[in-house]
């Protein structure tokens, strides 16, 4: 059955049923309201306001339409005289608090109605008074929110380390009877290095050593055997770089069969202490 059909036979039979009509408008009004997002302040007084009037429009036409209207002409007077007071302070009151904001300021309650409005177009939901809310339950279709992790500070990257190593080592005939056992050393690196100082470990003790290779000049340049580990040589220089295009060779002569073990690269220090080297 259509609503409105339905309305209109009870109002028929209950006339009364007729003020349910005024009902719905003013139900049909607060939806409009709140539709429009209007402040319910404002709306509740406007409401109030416009029905008074209209209370004092249907005292005027009772009034008018009666024809000993006595009676009625002191209510009227009292109605008349208190609305038109009354909206004298009211329009007042309200010019007063919109221009020099006495007795109230419109715009600092503007501003803490704002402040105090959470806000959900920027992702964040209304704060509640619950000291323990709700923990949501994860369902089947729920995933997990990848956590946003912390980003490392980036440190420089640390320019690659030369690899010093023995190349290649050969035996060669020794001319000194003493000395019959001969060594040759090519010692390699995978950068340039300068100054350069190297220290290279024998397995046996070194009885003379020569370290210039042909073709070459150095500068600040040391060589020989360490005076406390005669199975090591030492030798440094300050130019030309160590470099990969040329290798550096040395050659040690030895009372017994020895080969080089080890090669590490030291500190430059020129020139090494007296007694140093032998």
């Amino acid at each position: 059955m259509n609503p409105l059909t339905l309305l209109t036979k009870a109002i028929t039979a209950v006339p009364a049923v007729r003020y349910a009509l005024g009902v719905a408008g003013v139900a049909a009004v607060v939806a409009i309201i709140l539709g429009l997002k209007l402040n319910p302040q404002v709306a509740v007084l406007g409401t109030l306001t416009v029905i008074a009037f209209m209370f004092v429009l249907l005292i005027f036409a009772k009034v008018a339409g009666q024809k000993d209207s006595n009676a009625l002409l002191l209510p009227a007077q009292i109605l008349v005289w208190f609305y038109t007071i009354a909206t004298v302070v009211v329009t007042t009151l309200f010019i007063s608090s919109y221009f020099a904001h006495r007795p109230i300021s419109f715009e600092k309650n503007s501003d803490q109605s704002a402040s105090l409005k959470p806000n959900n177009d920027a992702g964040v939901p209304p704060t509640s008074n619950n000291p323990h809310p709700a923990i949501p339950t994860p369902t089947a279709d729920s995933k997990p929110r990848d956590t946003p992790k912390a980003k490392k500070p980036t440190s420089p990257i640390p320019a690659p380390v030369a690899t010093i190593q023995i190349g290649s080592q050969k035996e060669v005939a020794s001319a000194d009877a003493e000395f019959p056992y001969g060594r040759e050393v090519i010692l390699t690196t995978t950068k340039d290095v300068s100054p350069t100082a190297l220290r290279v470990r024998f397995s046996g003790e070194v009885s003379k050593m020569y370290g210039n290779p042909p073709g070459m000049m150095f500068q600040m340049a040391q060589g020989g055997i360490e005076t406390e580990h005669p199975d090591t040589v030492r030798i440094q220089w300050s130019a030309p770089p160590f470099s990969i295009a040329e290798p550096v060779k040395i050659t040690v002569y030895s009372k017994n069969f020895i080969e080089a073990i080890h090669i590490e690269s030291v500190p430059f220090s020129f020139p090494l202490p007296q007694g140093y080297l032998k």
